[in-house]
C-alpha cells in the first residue's frame, strides 16, 4: 500500500497566514508612521526684513517658534527687524522647533534730535529714544522760561554714535531787573529805609558814628555807593551820624 504524503499541518498554516498578516501590519504602521512625521513638517517662511512681531504671528500660525540667537547694530535694517535666520527660508523642519533670528539693533549712527525750546525732561526723553544722553549741564539766564533748553551742541540733525552725549544750555529765565543805588546821603535813617526797601533791597547792617554838624539819625555813608548798579535783594549797609546837632 501506497502512503500519501501529507501537507502542511493545519497549525502551520494558520502559523505562516498570521506571519504574513503581522508583517503586512508593521509595513502599513511603518509607511502611516513616515507620512504621519512628514506631515507635521511644514517650509520655514522668510523672515529677513521682517518686523519681529510679524514673524511670532507668522512662525506661531505654522506650529514653530522664534529664538533670539544674538542682536547687532544694522545700517540697512531698522531696529527689531531681523538681519537673519536659521534654517533658512525654503527649509522643511518639524512643528514644535525653534527658527533662530538675529535682531538689527538699528544703525550705530543716529540723528540728533532738535531741543531747543524743549522742557530739559522732554529733552532726555528724545534723546533716550534716539540713544543718545545729556552730557553737560549749563544755565544761563534767558528770555525763555526757566528750565527750557536754550542751545545744543552737537547741533540738530548732525549725526552722531548711539550713547554719546549732548551737552545743553538751559535757561534760569529772565534776569531780575538792575537798579542803581540811590544817593542815601543826608536823610534821616527812616526815610533812607523806606527808599531802600522800595527798591527791592535789604538793609544789613546800620552801624553809629560821631560827624560834626549831622543831625542825629542822619545817613553819612552807604555801601554800596550810589549810582552803582544793584539787583533786587541787594544788601546795603548804612553808617548814621550818633550825635544831635
Amino acid at each position: 500500500m501506497i502512503e500519501q504524503k501529507r501537507g502542511p499541518a493545519p497549525w502551520f498554516r494558520v502559523s505562516i497566514i498570521a506571519l504574513g498578516l503581522l508583517i503586512l501590519g508593521l509595513g502599513s504602521a511603518l509607511i502611516t508612521m513616515r507620512l504621519v512625521i512628514k506631515g507635521r513638517e511644514v517650509k520655514v517662511p522668510s523672515l529677513v526684513g521682517k518686523h519681529i512681531v510679524y514673524a511670532l504671528e507668522t512662525l506661531n500660525e505654522l506650529g514653530l517658534g522664534l529664538k533670539i540667537a544674538d542682536q547687532e547694530f544694522n545700517s540697512f535694517i531698522a531696529e527689531n527687524h531681523i538681519i537673519s535666520q536659521q534654517p533658512d527660508s525654503g527649509n522643511f523642519i518639524k512643528q514644535g522647533r525653534n527658527v533662530k533670528v538675529v535682531l538689527s539693533k538699528g544703525s550705530l549712527m543716529v540723528w540728533v534730535p532738535g531741543l531747543e525750546g524743549d522742557p530739559l525732561s522732554l529733552a532726555q526723553i528724545k534723546l533716550k529714544q534716539q540713544g543718545l544722553k545729556i552730557g553737560q549741564l549749563a544755565k544761563t539766564h534767558h528770555k525763555l522760561t526757566a528750565g527750557k533748553v536754550v542751545a545744543q551742541y552737537p547741533q540738530a540733525n548732525s549725526r552722531r554714535a548711539r550713547g554719546d552725549r549732548i551737552n545743553l544750555l538751559v535757561s534760569q529765565g529772565a534776569p531780575a531787573p538792575d537798579y542803581l543805588m540811590p544817593d542815601l546821603i543826608g536823610l534821616p535813617l527812616a526815610l533812607a529805609t523806606i527808599k531802600v526797601k522800595g527798591l527791592g533791597f535789604e538793609i544789613a547792617q546800620v552801624t553809629t558814628e560821631a560827624y560834626p554838624g549831622a543831625s542825629g539819625d542822619t545817613v553819612i555813608n552807604q555801601t554800596p555807593k550810589s549810582g552803582y548798579r544793584a539787583s533786587r535783594g541787594q544788601l546795603v549797609n548804612l553808617v548814621i551820624s550818633g550825635n544831635s546837632g
